[in-house]
Formats: C-alpha cells, structure tokens, sequence
C-alpha cells in the first residue's frame, strides 16, 4: 500500500516533513487515534486526563507518530503483560505525551541508535523492531518544531515522551 511505499522510500524525510497543519483539541486528536486501535481491549492505558488545549499539527502525520509509538509501546508490554500507559503533562506551553511501555528496556548507549532508520536495539528478540517507525516519528515531531525525548531503564521499560507546542489563543 502506499503507506509502506512512503516508509520504503529513501527519501525518508520527504513525506514528513511537508506538513498540512489545522488546529485540533488533543481530545479530539486522541479519539482519532483510538479508532486506528479496534481491537485493542486494556492494551492501551490512558492515565490522567487528556489536557483540554488545542494544538496546530498535520492530523495525519502526528496520528502516524503516535500510532507508532504505541504499537512499539503494545508490543514490548506484551511480554509483561501489562497495558502500556499514555499520559500528558503541560509545561511551560509544551504539551507531553508521554507513552511508557513496560519492556525491556534499551541501554542508555542504544539509546540514541533507536533513530537511526534501520536500528533495532534488540536484536536477540526478533520483535519486529522499533526500526523505520522511530525515525518517523522523530522526523514528524521535529517538522512540527517538537522533540522525541526517550527515557528508558534496562529491564524496567521505556518512555516515548512528544513535547508540541500548544497553540494559545
């Protein structure tokens, strides 16, 4: 399909950097995110409430970064079973999403690696790794002026946190 066409190109910043951005509620952009999980009765965990602010992003390429993250974050709690959380935090006009799943974890030297296109922290686990999907969220996140920070603890598990601007009035 066209989506695995885009992941597949080499250009790999082209399609996620051009940004069509309109202005949505973050509750509104996390209901669209939770259609594009059908099926995923307790495996995603919402912790906190959804901050009511509205944020200027392309709809579509922020739900792809978000999806990704909780697929990664899915995956890896799986073998805890355990649900993976996704909680928000405001912080001077920064909106978090933080996704926390509860892995392995990634050692502090791998860390920076997850990014790279093709990496994938463990190799030994042959989980169809984070790879591709990191470095697309990382490049969506910061064409929205945003940052991917990662938190992880070896063998306790990993944070995923999008820090976005809001848009004040």
């Amino acid at each position: 399909g066209i989506i695995s066409n885009l992941l597949l190109s080499d250009k790999l910043s082209t399609p996620y950097t051009d940004l069509e951005l309109s202005e949505i509620s973050m509750p509104r952009l996390m209901e669209k995110v939770k259609r594009m999980f059908p099926d995923t009765n307790n495996e995603i965990k919402i912790i906190g409430k959804i901050p009511n602010v509205i944020i200027e992003v392309d709809e579509l390429k922020m739900m792809l970064a978000i999806r990704n993250l909780l697929d990664n974050a899915i995956k890896y709690s799986q073998s805890a079973k355990k649900a993976c959380e996704i909680s928000f935090a405001i912080a001077d006009n920064d909106l978090h999403i933080s996704i926390l799943d509860y892995g392995d974890g990634i050692k502090k030297e791998d860390i920076p690696k997850l990014t790279d296109p093709f990496y994938r922290a463990n190799k030994e686990h042959n989980i169809k790794g984070f790879g591709i999907g990191l470095t697309i969220v990382k490049k969506v996140i910061e064409a929205h002026k945003g940052k991917l920070i990662i938190n992880s603890k070896h063998s306790e598990g990993s944070t995923f946190t999008l820090k976005l601007n809001i848009k004040v009035e």
